[in-house]
């Protein structure tokens, strides 16, 4: 009885604590109960602060997160108070709780719980674990687990399955029925095993970590029918850990999407194998092992991402991977530090290689489409990113080491060729244009489009046309520094396939290509001199009148077609019979002349006509179809001269035959030339009978007869005969021969005649016998044979002796050291000398032959040879040589110090010495001969020739480590603390993200910890992977120092374009703004302006009345500022925001002025869908409920989430409580006080498919705490009426309207692109509440994408009053849908591109009793 007083007065007083929580009796009992059980861990009279372990909703109405944990031993049993927390979302379970079956039976009722994580199983798995689950709860984490877990959990509604520990005991049972679960995460342990037989949805299987000493050997990943994903992520690794190859069944798993591998895992091979992956479309490998990787590093067909990222140390094998189909390459915080110069990186359309240690950047990777290379080492960059620098700045910077530049030049742009063409009229053509620094777009008056290759190559599109000497201009570099390209081009001329006659309309048809495309552009010829008159003309086909030629029946003719001044000739051809010339045509005379031959089935045109006879060639004068007139030069004589008429080069021969004649007849002794007789050289007369002789002739018989050696009709070819040559066309006789026939021989010198011949005597030859040739022992010497010393006769064969030789068997022997001719040249022998040119035996050697021995000083006879004694060397044996322990002294051997004996033999230790094996071993640090020489050993130096060991270093080896200032000992090792150095670590240099102040390190503004890597964003900044990042417009290095542009100044340390300019560095002028102006970087319209360049008047309503508080603009009435309703007679109050602590949401409370209603307004982003385009079915869906939020300042919240591993989606929200402007895309967007912007981003998302979209789902709610309010909320939404770019949608709750409007365009890959919404009203909602998803469809994407909807709230005075369940079932049936007229009033018309705004603007309320209406006009 005391037990339960005592509990009834505790909730009394716990009543009365809670009343201004206001959460639920039932829950404040629940959550007492529970603090009881779990040993009273937090303040029971503000249960939502204690945010350790109960998270409330936003109104602080509901509990909806618990934490339950006890810090000591006996466990806590928590009582069945849990199942009355029925608003729970989330319950973590950490130590000394216990979890038993009973404990899982209290999660029944909460049908909300999407999340449960617990510690450990205090008392083992429960038996049918999971089927006391709420089919709302999706997610299921375990800490540590040793137990089997049951199929029935396997069955329950758990989609996302989280394990951090796997012991020995732990297993998944086989399957008999379909499992919904779709992710696992599971350490990568020796016990993990699956069947996936059954699991039928399950798509993406993560493993995160495993023990060094086992091996992941499980090989089941072909058993899962869906599974897309496989994800092997980093961990913190110590030691070696025991690896294994990767599993055979993820490197043949057919259906694989994604594969993500690290360090710790598997041992990874030189080249990744993914060949058996076809439906691979995204890879991250992370780890060092990618530095030991070779080319081509990865085999893969169809590879669209491919991440490297977090290697430990320098990455410089980038040339190493090359997958052709790779669209994405990223290499972000991947130490990578040298780029390829060869590769190809146009072939894969991103490159991300932000926060590496790159230094040099080649200028290969110009020809990329997306390059994102800030926080690197660079320090130059190639000339393309210069040319580029405005439009690229933001990709480029911040690099600490770059410079900035300021502003773009291209000097360095190059064309290097291009294809000129000709280019066919009819369009569709082309100028390929190859060169350097080319940009990344082409610009011309009227059109814009992008590089084939960025930077290398672009095509221009050639229009319609004709003709040659054409140009076209394009602009390169239209962002940056504008230049203008022009190219000069011709189009094809003209090409005639075929033509056809057309009967009806009596038409010659031409058929063929290029033939431009007016009438005026062409012209047709027939035959050089017809020209007809074109009835109709194509590209492809003309038609002209074949009355305007002689005729067009058998017969063919030239067309000569000309477009655009360049011609095409063309043979018509329309025989039906074959051209002949007539059997009989008349002789023809060898002086030339005029005629005429008939014929039949001839031309007219006489242009395509040539005549030859016998292959002469004649003019011809005129033609018909039956004759051919001609003018023939002189002619050969003969019968039966072949007459070849071609008719168009050949394609008709007409031939005949026709005789020549000729006055003149040719005789013996001449010939007819030009028709007249001509006699033969030597020959005279009348008939050329008369003989007179030529030179080299003589006249026999009235014949000319030629003198022997001479040939032709006049005697002057000379052809040698024996014994003679031809010189200077005459007979001349070889030497030693003469007579007319060169037959008489007579001897010359060095000759005898020999039957009637010249012979040479020995040694000569040649025609004259003057070439000397040497025979034996003998030389040629100025021509004549001269014997060799000793020898003699007329053959050189007699030998006489000659000094330092002999003769033997007739021949000249040298004596022994002697050779040569003359037995003059010295050779020395053994133990011998050549000196003066003769023999001089070596000393201590003696004889004729130098073989004969006598010991000399400090050498003895050996074997009858001299040996020197140790230590000595040379001829003589007085060249000293050190032995062992030695050295040589005034050229004697003297024995090192310590050393004695004839030998030097006897070691005796000297000073800093020991003897050691018979040797002087100097002691450590010392050295030379007599170990005076002092040399450092490890952590020490010599000073006064004695070892002294450096400063952190003792004993008597300087071995022993004592840490110094500025330093650690590390293995007994001094190391110095980072950014120092020297012996004594005093040495002070600056190491990244630091200086060095008086000699010490001092972390730059905004980084802190011993190496000042830890990042902590200053004023104006943001940390960016590790580093301090200026905001845009900032730079220095606290980011204090405002940087203004061209046409732009620094106000307050910001940047503020000069009036008349725009763009985000106030390079665009305000040239086209109508009816409006440029201020501040921002376009202002006029009143009742609108657009682009304020030139499309907002269309005026009827009946506009001034107001006190407002005035009529162009039939519209606008209230003045802080007034509001239909006649501008109310005014607002904003309510105070509140920020979601866990999720991107945020909701405004305003209450009525009588107190009776509270408002309250909410936006939030709920999910993300992948639709297949094909199918139109959902194949992943993504909730967000797992965010990271930082406070940014008082009025601004950041949150982040990753989706699906690699997936960032970052939302800031900004609250505004003034009138603001936001500049984007040189447009501005009007943010009204009291507003709440959403900034969405989404990077790289791995889509399933290349055509699938996305479709992010917002939500939107109207709450009334007054039960009995009226919600009307039809569906009210379509285009927005005053823009074309806009969609809008409407809900209400009692006069409270959420008005919405979403922008039609997306920022989708750093470009503009159309997009499409959707929207659901929630009729089923309470009278008090409205609610809506809006469903903003995504396309497919590559690197990011940006979304723009907003939001307003806004007030209907007239409908403020209450109503009955009746009334309000009237009212929300009726249409309630706004005019076109009032929505103008209402929708702030402004188009921002890139930004995602989401305005939320609350009221407080004000109850009007006259039933005035209220339809502000908001802008």
């Amino acid at each position: 009885m005391k037990l339960v007083l005592f509990q009834l007065l505790l909730i009394l007083i716990l009543g009365l604590q809670f009343v201004n929580a206001q959460l639920s009796s039932a829950e404040l009992t629940a959550i007492s109960n529970i603090n009881i059980a779990l040993g009273s861990p937090f303040n029971l009279a503000t249960p939502c602060a204690a945010t350790s372990f109960i998270t409330c909703n936003t109104a602080q109405t509901a509990v909806e997160g618990i934490a339950l944990q006890r810090s000591a031993l006996p466990y806590a049993i928590i009582p069945s108070d849990l199942a009355a927390l029925t608003n729970l979302l989330r319950i973590v379970v950490h130590t000394y709780v216990y979890t038993d079956e009973l404990f899982f039976s209290y999660l029944t009722p909460l049908v909300k719980l999407q999340f449960i994580s617990v510690y450990q199983f205090t008392n083992g798995v429960p038996n049918n674990f999971g089927s006391s689950f709420p089919a709302s709860l999706q997610t299921f984490d375990i800490g540590t687990v040793s137990d089997p877990f049951p199929a029935s959990f396997f069955y329950s509604s758990v989609l996302y399955f989280y394990i951090s520990n796997i012991l020995s005991g732990f297993t998944i049972p086989t399957l008999t029925k379909p499992s919904p679960l779709v992710n696992i995460n599971s350490p990568a342990s020796q016990y993990f095993s699956m069947n996936g037989q059954y699991f039928n949805s399950l798509q993406t299987m993560t493993f995160s970590g495993k023990s060094n000493n086992e091996i992941f050997s499980w090989n089941g990943f072909n058993t899962f029918p869906v599974l897309k994903n496989v994800r092997f992520l980093p961990y913190s690794i110590t030691g070696t850990p025991s690896l294994g190859p990767i599993p055979s069944t993820i490197l043949t798993n057919s259906q694989l999407t994604n594969f993500h591998i690290s360090d710790g895992y598997f041992t990874i091979p030189s080249v990744l194998d993914l060949s058996g992956l076809p439906s691979l479309f995204g890879l991250v490998l992370s780890g060092d092992f990618v530095s030991q990787m070779t080319y081509p590093g990865v085999i893969s067909s169809g590879l669209y991402n491919f991440v490297i990222t977090k290697p430990t140390s320098p990455f410089s094998n980038l040339d190493a991977f090359y997958v052709p189909s790779v669209y994405n390459y990223q290499f972000s915080s991947s130490f990578v530090t040298t780029l390829p110069t060869d590769t190809k990186y146009y072939q894969s359309k991103s490159w991300v290689l932000v926060s590496n240690s790159i230094s040099v950047i080649p200028d290969a990777l110009c020809t990329a489409n997306y390059v994102n290379l800030i926080n690197n080492l660079v320090t130059d960059i190639p000339s393309c990113f210069k040319c580029a620098i405005k439009s690229m700045r933001s990709y480029i910077y911040p690099n600490p080491l770059l410079p900035v530049i300021e502003s773009a030049n291209c000097s360095t742009m190059q064309i290097f060729n291009s294809t000129p063409g000709p280019f066919t009229t009819g369009g569709n053509a082309k100028i390929e244009v190859y060169g350097k620094d080319l940009g990344y777009s082409i610009k011309t008056t009227n059109d814009f489009w992008f590089m084939d290759i960025p930077n290398t190559k672009f095509t221009i599109p050639i229009p319609i046309g004709v003709g040659t000497g054409k140009s076209i201009t394009v602009t390169t570099h239209a962002d940056d520094v504008p230049y203008d390209l022009v190219f000069n081009y011709n189009y094809k001329p003209p090409y005639v396939v075929s033509t056809s006659y057309e009967s009806l309309s009596n038409n010659v048809q031409l058929f063929g290509t290029d033939f431009g495309n007016s009438v005026s552009d062409a012209s047709v010829v027939v035959a050089n001199r017809f020209t007809v008159s074109i009835s109709y003309l194509s590209q492809t086909s003309i038609y002209f009148s074949a009355s305007d030629i002689p005729t067009d029946t058998n017969t063919i003719y030239s067309l000569k077609l000309t477009v655009g001044g360049q011609p095409v000739n063309y043979i018509r051809d329309t025989y039906t019979q074959v051209p002949t010339f007539s059997n009989n045509l008349p002789a023809l005379f060898t002086v030339g002349g005029d005629a005429t031959f008939i014929g039949t089935s001839l031309t007219f045109d006489n242009t395509i006509l040539t005549l030859t006879i016998g292959g002469i060639s004649c003019t011809i004068t005129s033609s018909d179809t039956n004759f051919v007139k001609f003018t023939y030069p002189r002619l050969p004589l003969g019968n039966s001269q072949e007459v070849k008429l071609s008719i168009a080069n050949d394609k008709y021969i007409v031939t005949q035959t026709v005789n020549v004649e000729s006055p003149c007849k040719p005789v013996t002794h001449g010939t007819c030339i030009n028709d007249t007789l001509v006699c033969y050289p030597g020959y005279s007369g009348t008939n050329c009978t008369t003989c007179t002789a030529l030179p080299n002739s003589q006249c026999i018989n009235d014949i000319l007869v030629c003198n022997p050696g001479y040939s032709g009709l006049d005697c002057t070819t000379c052809t040698p005969i024996t014994n003679s040559q031809c010189k200077n066309g005459n007979i001349v006789c070889n030497p030693g021969y003469s007579g007319l026939d060169c037959t008489t021989c007579t001897a010359i010198t060095n000759s005898q005649c020999i039957n009637g011949n010249i012979v040479c005597n020995p040694g000569y030859s040649g025609l004259d016998c003057t070439t000397c040739n040497a025979i034996t022992n003998s030389q040629c010497i100025n021509g004549n044979i001269v014997c060799n010393p000793g020898y003699s006769g007329l053959d050189c064969t007699t030998c006489t002796a000659i000094p330092h030789s002999q003769c033997k068997n007739g021949n000249i022997v040298c004596n022994p050291g002697y050779s040569g001719l003359d037995c003059s040249t010295c050779n020395a022998v053994i133990n011998s000398q050549c000196i003066n040119g003769n023999i001089v035996c070596n000393p201590g050697y003696s004889g004729l032959d130098c073989t004969t021995c006598t010991a000399i000083p400090h050498s003895t006879c050996i074997n009858n040879n001299i040996v020197c004694n140790p230590g000595y060397s040379g001829l003589d044996c007085t060249t000293c040589n050190a032995i062992t322990n030695s050295q040589c002294i005034n050229g004697t051997i003297v024995c090192d110090p310590g050393y004695s004996g004839l030998d030097c033999s006897t070691c005796t230790a000297i000073p800093n010495s020991e003897c050691v094996n018979g040797k002087i071993d100097c002691n450590p640090g010392y050295s030379g001969l007599d170990c005076s020489i002092c040399t450092p050993v490890a952590n020490s130096q010599c000073k006064n020739g004695n070892i002294v060991c450096n400063p952190g270093y003792t004993g008597l080896d300087c071995l022993t480590c004592s840490a110094i200032t500025n330093s650690q000992c590390v293995n007994n090792t001094l190391i110095c603390n980072p950014g120092y150095s020297g012996d004594d670590c005093t040495t002070c240099t600056a190491i990244t993200n630091a200086q060095c102040v008086n000699g010490n390190i001092v972390c730059n503004p905004g980084y802190s910890g011993l190496d000042c890597s830890i990042c902590n964003a200053i004023q104006n900044s943001k940390c960016i992977n590790g580093n301090i990042v200026c905001n845009s417009g900032w730079i220095g290095l606290n980011c204090d120092t405002c940087l203004a542009f061209t046409n732009s100044k620094c106000i307050d340390n910001a940047i503020v374009c000069d009036d008349g300019w725009l763009g985000e560095f106030c390079d665009v002028p305000c040239d086209n703004i109508v009816n409006g102006q440029c201020k501040g970087g921002k376009i202002y319209c006029d009143y009742g302006w609108k657009g682009e360049f304020c030139d499309e008047p907002i269309p005026p309503t009827n009946n506009c009345q001034p107001v006190p508080h407002g005035q009529c603009i162009n039939g519209t009435l606008v209230c003045n500022t802080g007034y509001y309703g239909n006649d501008c007679s109310g005014t607002v109050s904003p309510g105070t925001p509140t920020f979601n602590n866990t999720s991107p949401s945020a909701g405004v409370n305003t209450t009525t002025p009588s107190g009776t209603t509270q408002y309250t307004t909410l936006i939030s982003i709920y999910l993300l869908r992948e639709y297949d385009s094909v199918s139109g079915k959902v194949v992943s869906e993504y909730m967000f409920d797992k965010w990271i939020p930082t406070k940014l300042s008082d009025t601004s919240m950041n949150y982040k989430t990753n989706i699906t591993g690699n997936t960032l989606v970052d939302v800031n929200l900004t609250y505004y409580t003034q009138l603001a402007t936001v500049e984007f895309g040189n447009r501005s967007l009007t943010i009204q006080p009291s507003t709440l912007k959403y900034t969405i981003s989404m990077n790289e998302y791995p889509f399933k498919k290349q055509t699938n979209t996305l479709e992010l789902v917002m939500k939107s709610q109207i709450l009334a705490s007054n039960a009995q309010e009226c919600s009307s909320t039809d569906s009210n939404y379509g285009n927005d009426p005053t823009s074309e770019y806009y969609q809008f949608m409407k809900m209400e709750v009692n006069g409270v309207s959420l008005y919405g409007k979403f922008i039609k365009y997306a920022i989708v890959d750093s470009r503009p692109r159309q997009i499409s919404n959707s929207f659901s009203i929630d009729s089923q909602t309470p009278n008090n509440q409205g609610s809506s998803l809006i469903n903003i469809n995504i396309p497919h994407y590559s690197d990011s994408v940006m979304m723009d909807p907003d939001f307003s709230v806004l007030l209907d005075l007239d409908k403020t009053e209450s109503y009955s369940d009746d009334e309000c079932s009237q009212i929300k049936s009726k249409s309630n849908k706004l005019s076109s007229a009032k929505l103008a009033g209402i929708i702030v018309g402004v188009v921002v591109f890139g930004i995602a705004a989401i305005a939320i603007i609350t009221y407080n309320v004000v109850k009007y009793r006259n039933n005035k209406k209220f339809n502000s006009a908001y802008k």
